[in-house]
């Protein structure tokens, strides 16, 4: 019988963890089921930890060569036949009654597309952390959207569920996002989904540590995210009508009047360069270059808003003066009060010098 959920589940180097993520997979009150778990050529012995699993709802891939989370994704995607597809990493551990929460959720909600559930978090040894991760169930859905573009990542991927036809508008996934991979996703469904958070907690999430790969945030992370911010802004680029940007952006954009589609790609310009932080400040003001390349558009703005070169010139203003330059700023302010100084001194020196 054809499983109504599919698990769909990237493995790395975990081989301390994923028995016992198979093994809470196995132990559904809903067995309704297929695990596809795909190996992204691991250095350990995950691989050996897997194939102690016979299960025949248990699908097995390993590729050739490390290919990232993303790639993994799209592998098991490509070999899920679920109506309903699952993300789970497998370092985490499923609640008994996650899959069953799942299908009623579903079924009860024809309407949603996407599925999202509250988080029991435990660190790296497996105790559980008191504070657990709880969404804001009352934040829309472009309350949340306008986070996610212009603030960041307010969501977690473990856990969701998106019916199939939806996943496959977003399918494949980028392979080149290693930071800002589920980040991404999470923007992609929501610009055209609607979403729902499930009641309880039903998936217990390891939280990242330094012995957990690139998911923990240190100094390399952090660039590797602002390296990716420009492919995961173009995710927004999708937004093509006024009301889309009204539902989402509210206020923020008042001041623009009545928005012309041709105009939506300077205004999400304009809203990440006065809202955003620095990686989306450079995003925005790129998408501005790139807008008014086209002689028409620039005439269009500066019909509409008045905008010239020396507006142009002026968006430099969005971005804080780097420390160097600050520096050279502060040390030329000094030189030139010593300056002073010695003039001072030298003209005193030489009006003494004529008394005497």
């Amino acid at each position: 019988m054809k499983p109504v959920v599919s698990i769909l589940c990237a493995s790395f180097n975990h081989e301390r963890f994923v028995g016992m993520f198979i093994e809470s997979v196995l132990a559904q009150t809903n067995p309704n089921w297929e695990l596809i778990i795909v190996d992204d050529c691991s250095k350990d012995n995950n691989v050996n930890e897997i194939k102690k699993y016979s299960d025949k709802r248990i699908k097995f891939i390993q590729h050739k060569f490390n290919m990232g989370i993303n790639c993994a994704i799209n592998t098991a995607f490509e070999n899920s036949t679920g109506e309903y597809i699952a993300l789970s990493g497998s370092d985490d551990m499923l609640c008994p009654d996650y899959i069953e929460n799942l299908i009623n959720t579903m079924d009860c909600h024809k309407d949603i597309n996407v599925v999202y559930t509250d988080l029991q978090l435990m660190d790296y040894n497996g105790d559980i952390i008191p504070n657990s991760f709880y969404y804001n169930s009352k934040e829309t859905k472009n309350q949340i959207l306008r986070k996610l573009i212009l603030e960041g990542n307010c969501l977690l991927s473990p856990g969701m569920a998106v019916r199939r036809q939806a996943f496959q508008h977003v399918y494949p996934l980028d392979i080149a996002m290693s930071q800002n991979q589920d980040y991404k996703i999470h923007i992609d469904l929501l610009l055209r989904n609607d979403f729902i958070i499930m009641d309880k907690p039903c998936l217990m999430y390891r939280q990242p540590s330094e012995k957990s790969g690139i998911s923990f945030v240190n100094s390399e992370t952090i660039r590797r995210r602002n390296l990716e911010e420009n492919i995961l802004m173009d995710s927004i680029l999708s937004i093509k009508d006024e009301k889309t940007l009204r539902d989402i952006f509210g206020k923020d954009i008042d001041e623009f009047g009545s928005i012309k589609t041709n105009l939506i790609p300077y205004i999400l310009g304009m809203l990440a360069l006065k809202y955003g932080h620095e990686y989306k400040k450079i995003w925005g003001y790129n998408q501005i270059v790139k807008f008014i390349q086209d002689p028409k558009n620039y005439v269009l703005v500066q019909n509409k808003y008045g905008f010239c070169f020396k507006d142009f010139l002026n968006l430099a203003k969005y971005f804080e003066i780097p420390k160097a330059e600050q520096g050279y700023k502060k040390y030329k302010r000094l030189f030139n009060i010593m300056i002073i100084v010695l003039v001072v001194y030298i003209i005193s020196s030489t009006a003494l010098f004529c008394l005497i």
